[in-house]
């Protein structure tokens, strides 16, 4: 159960004139109090699911005080090559209850350069700042049992190495962690650790930096056209970021690390039995803690292009819209911890390029049309697997053969229709999506862990796992 209670004022106006036009200003406050009870079922909070989890109360609340101003500043306008230019400033102190220290200031700076009808600038540099949710906060400890052979590489490295189910890199990392070749996971589960980070997680903060350009080519055209484009550079670094890992992740990222072993983070947040006893292997996993944590930053830059085409049809057939809307990724890095960055642009979840593109119509007596194209660039981890094994393929001595993996997963395209009619107070929409009942891509599951998979396709969101399916929208106005 969530409660929110919230307070806010703002007051807007003119302050005075300049030349360009008024200095228009925006100040205020808010003040707001969250609160959290979670309480499991009664059999899970007295730890009595046997072979499941077991749960405690999560319970807090925090208080957040913000104050805030804007200012929209005209510097110039009406003159050569300078139709207006504006400048616009935002200040914001966030102070929470739950945040050691005397809050947080956050801050961005626009520009605004209208060059004549043709042609505009715009750029801006902000910062922001994100304070943990109640939840990653204040989760009460978590409890739960996961067989050894889900997050266990080291299980039959020697034999798994031979039969090219891990990499080289795994192999070491076990070997030098004193994990007999041919152990074979022990007799009981891990347990797992989950919990809040209160004391521990701070907030995530961020940098954006954004130039673009539009132009409207309007005035170049003939009445019945309509063409513009804008061209943006972004540039964003979250610091901090807030992350959940996961049991085989955190396992496996420390056993494929080129950091010697233990020397990689991740190999802190697990411990193998320490005691010998009848039952209780002393190699097996016995925890692993998988609370919330920062991670220590991710770079996204890339470059926006969207392009708008309107054609207005003869004898009152309405008009005609082409929206094209490009996403080129020129960076993507992660680093889990400070001094291991890796760059995931172009790999499994994270493609160079996407697409969408939609043709609208919009006709009279309130009847529209729509078709729609989402496509998702090609994604390859092969660069990945190859550099993790040292070498162009991985010899398996169970098959006898050396095979190569297909890791790589083609551009994708999804297709949607639909059609509207719009009444007084009625709206009426009738569609089909995902058109052509495309399939996700499918790679090889035999990949050493590079990639998730469910069946034979990559576990990601980017791709639609549901097929083609209709859909039916009825919206009623009351006055």
């Amino acid at each position: 159960v969530y409660t929110q209670q919230t307070f806010e004022a703002s007051l807007t106006g003119d302050l005075f004139d300049l030349p360009a036009g008024p200095i228009a200003f925006a100040v205020g406050a808010s003040y707001r109090v969250d609160e959290i009870l979670d309480t499991p079922g009664a059999i899970t909070l007295a730890n009595n699911a046997w072979g499941n989890t077991g749960a405690g109360i999560t319970a807090g609340d925090s208080k957040t005080a913000e104050v805030f101003g804007e200012l929209d500043i005209p510097v110039f306008k009406d003159m050569p090559l300078v139709e207006s230019f504006n400048i616009s400033l935002a200040g914001r102190h966030t102070d929470v209850s739950t945040i050691a220290g005397n809050g947080d200031q956050t801050y961005k700076v626009g520009a605004n350069w209208k060059v004549n009808d043709f042609l505009r600038f715009r750029g801006s540099y902000g910062t922001s700042f994100r304070a943990p949710h109640l939840f990653e906060l204040y989760l009460a400890n978590q409890t739960s049992f996961i067989a050894q052979r889900n997050i266990d590489p080291c299980i039959q490295w020697q034999a798994n190495l031979l039969a090219g189910n891990i990499s080289q890199q795994t192999a070491d990392n076990c070997q030098a962690d004193g994990v007999p070749p041919a152990f074979n996971g022990g007799a009981i589960t891990a347990t797992v650790v989950t919990g809040g980070g209160l004391g521990v997680v701070e907030p995530e903060t961020s940098v954006a930096k954004s130039v673009s350009a539009i132009m409207n080519f309007n005035e170049f055209l003939p009445d019945d056209l309509r063409f513009s484009v804008a061209v943006d550079y972004f540039e964003i670094e979250v610091n901090g970021e807030i992350a959940q890992l996961g049991a085989a992740n955190i396992i496996g990222g420390c056993y494929s690390s080129t950091t010697p072993f233990p020397g990689d983070a991740l190999c802190n947040l697990f411990e193998r039995n320490k005691d010998i006893g009848v039952f209780v292997d002393p190699n097996a996993i016995a925890t692993v803690r998988d609370s919330f944590i920062n991670i220590n930053s991710q770079v996204n830059r890339g470059i926006d292009l969207t392009a708008r085409l309107g054609h207005d049809l003869p004898d009152d057939w309405g008009s005609l819209t082409l929206l094209a809307q490009m996403t080129w990724q020129l960076e993507d890095t992660v680093a889990l911890f400070a001094g291991q960055e890796q760059s995931v642009n172009g790999e499994d979840g994270e493609p160079k390029w996407v697409g969408d593109f939609n043709l609208s119509w919009d006709g009279p007596d309130g009847w529209s049309a729509l078709w729609g194209m989402d496509v998702i660039g090609q994604t390859s981890d092969q660069a990945d697997f190859l550099e993790a094994n040292g070498a162009s393929c991985v010899f398996s001595a169970t098959r006898e053969r050396t095979y190569c993996p297909d890791l790589t997963a083609p551009m994708t395209f999804y297709h949607s229709i639909s059609t509207t009619k719009e009444f007084e107070d009625w709206t009426i929409t009738l569609g089909i999506a995902n058109l052509t009942d495309q399939a996700p891509p499918r790679m090889s599951v035999q990949n050493l862990g590079e990639v998730s998979t469910v069946g034979q396709s990559p576990f990601t969101s980017n791709y639609d796992y549901q097929g083609r399916r209709g859909f039916l929208s009825v919206t009623k106005k009351f006055n």
